[in-house]
């Protein structure tokens, strides 16, 4: 029981000194993207805003590698511009049609083409026709 009682407060000190580092590191500019991710989950509860989806050029270059092969490397540079430019101008209500991630991905398409790289399609089967029945086979057996 008292070995609990003395780790608790410690626990919190060091817990509360890592916070103060960070946001030293925000204020003078030299926050880590790992600290910038964990500054946001930790503002989810007090600003009662909880986001469904982080738009992120590591999503977006998932996106890409799935549709354009490996040959959709070529963007990773123009990924980041491209994110920030769709969470600038991103409206949920007028365009909720509109999927973030598409977007970016076509603005970095957008970028990359000015600089002469151009993707093809990768051809691959959808999800959906992954385990196709054949006429003689029954889908509930």
């Amino acid at each position: 029981m008292t070995r609990r009682r003395l780790f608790a407060p410690r626990w919190q000190t060091g817990h509360r000194c890592h916070r103060l580092k960070r946001a030293f590191c925000y204020v003078t500019g030299r926050l880590s993207f790992e600290d910038a991710n964990d500054i946001m989950r930790e503002c989810e509860r007090p600003a009662r805003s909880y986001p469904l989806m982080m738009l992120t050029p590591q999503s977006v270059l998932d996106m890409a590698i799935k549709r354009y092969g490996e040959q959709a490397a070529a963007l990773e540079p123009y990924l980041a511009d491209a994110c920030a430019h769709v969470a600038q101008r991103w409206d949920p209500p007028a365009e909720e049609y509109w999927h973030p991630r598409d977007w970016a991905l076509s603005t970095a398409i957008d970028h990359a083409a000015k600089d002469g790289i151009t993707l093809a399609d990768v051809e691959e089967e959808t999800e959906y026709h992954a385990n196709p029945v054949s006429k003689g086979e029954d889908r509930n057996a």
